[in-house]
């Protein structure tokens, strides 16, 4: 979705709570299942895009929405 929302035109921010960009499926699906590459792969290409990520950041606890 962050992909789509760029193209569009439109400026975008993900909010990582963790130390790297990926969330579920780096932390929560098995590297069998799913390899780390392609993930980091998918974090690349939307940072070359143009998204921003930011880690170790959750929305209500450490940065305002507002």
């Amino acid at each position: 979705m962050a992909g789509d929302l760029i193209t569009k035109g439109h400026e975008v921010t993900i909010f990582e709570a963790f130390h790297k960009p990926g969330g579920v499926l780096v932390y929560g699906i098995p590297e069998f299942r799913l390899p780390k590459a392609i993930v980091a792969q998918e974090v690349n290409f939307l940072a070359r895009l143009g998204v921003k990520v930011r880690v170790q950041c959750r929305s209500r606890r450490t940065v305002s929405l507002r």
